[in-house]
């Protein structure tokens, strides 16, 4: 897919030591199991037709020459803002104090090491543990109550177009803790060749712990493609709710899953989509109840118009020795190609 030679320091904000290893290790996956002709999770959704061969993978050069008006205007002013434009944090542009004001506690992701274990279907996880040029860990302590939503824009500039934009988040709320984010996407710039944002956000949530994820891709008038990844670990009496508004783009893969591992968890996953053109929407829902008592509730409506097509795969697991549980799934559908599973 990617005819380039893969340095691993190319995607590193600084040469961090520890990284390196571990991002050739996923590349070599990406590698061997990128784009597999049989997969039951990919089977309706041929990334080859929105991310071409001639695509690369952005690199971290040199400063990007960021255009702060245009920048403003897309931040809330109620809501505290964290900015990545052309593959790195604008920490000038971003409310970072505001977060730590809260109580928040914010490192860059690439002094954060990490291992993960793939199934052979996670090869778009592996290019971003392989490629991410930045992203954030925040930690909310016991107790704490972030009372502003936390907004992240990922800007591309016509710069970068034909590139895929790697990010990576960890966000982990600690006991009886509360955060609310939402996560957006804009491109600047007369774009020729459509970027793509390959986003990875895994979610820790302790006992008592609430969490608040939207995704909302409806901010940009130029054409590009995500695929989001979202995972959630859930202990006790800890609530989550994830959603997502998909508009227009090229190409909406969204990849949720979710454990919940402890009595009392619960989860609300929802999303919208209103397709057109050539677009394509993939919407890929994993629950696993691995405690008795524990609840997901999974509602998602799509529309579709010209050419559009759309696949929708929702699964909720419980293990055999679990008892109480409520999964709940509705979805409601109307499109001109439709592939449900």
């Amino acid at each position: 897919m990617f005819d380039i030679k893969f340095e691993a320091q190319d995607y590193l904000p600084e040469n961090i030591s520890h990284q390196i290893e571990f991002r050739n290790n996923a590349w070599q996956f990406f590698e061997k199991n990128a784009f597999p002709k049989k997969s039951e999770v990919w089977k309706y959704t041929d990334l080859s037709k929105f991310i071409p061969s001639s695509q690369s993978l952005l690199k971290v050069e040199g400063k990007p020459d960021f255009e702060r008006d245009k920048i403003e205007k897309l931040k809330d002013s109620h809501r505290i803002s964290l900015i990545f434009y052309d593959g790195k944090l604008d920490e000038f542009a971003s409310d970072i104090d505001a977060l730590f004001d809260e109580g928040g506690y914010i490192k860059r992701i690439a002094s954060v090491k990490s291992e993960v274990d793939y199934t052979k279907d996670d090869f778009m996880k592996a290019l971003n543990d392989a490629a991410h040029t930045d992203g954030l860990h925040i930690a909310i302590g016991a107790n704490l109550q972030v009372s502003q939503e936390v907004e992240f824009i990922y800007i591309a500039s016509d710069v970068t177009a034909g590139k895929v934009h790697n990010y990576k988040n960890i966000f982990e709320v600690e006991a009886y803790a509360e955060l609310k984010i939402i996560e957006k996407f804009a491109v600047f710039g007369d774009v020729d060749s459509a970027q793509t944002f390959n986003i990875q956000s895994e979610c820790q949530l302790h006992e008592g712990a609430k969490l608040s994820s939207d995704v909302v891709l409806n901010h940009c008038a130029e054409p590009f493609s995500v695929i989001h990844s979202f995972k959630a670990n859930q202990k006790k009496h800890s609530q989550l709710s994830y959603t997502n508004l998909a508009l227009k783009n090229d190409l909406n893969r969204f990849d949720v899953n979710i454990f919940l591992n402890e009595e009392g968890a619960e989860a609300s996953v929802n999303g919208a989509t209103i397709a057109s053109e050539n677009a394509h929407t993939d919407h890929h829902i994993y629950v696993e109840h691995n405690a008795s008592h524990t609840t997901s509730n999974v509602k998602y409506r799509m529309v579709a118009s010209d050419k559009a097509s759309a696949t929708f795969n929702a699964k909720a697991v419980a293990n055999k020795t679990v008892k109480g549980i409520k999964a709940v799934s509705y979805t409601h559908l109307t499109l001109p190609t439709i592939y449900s599973v």
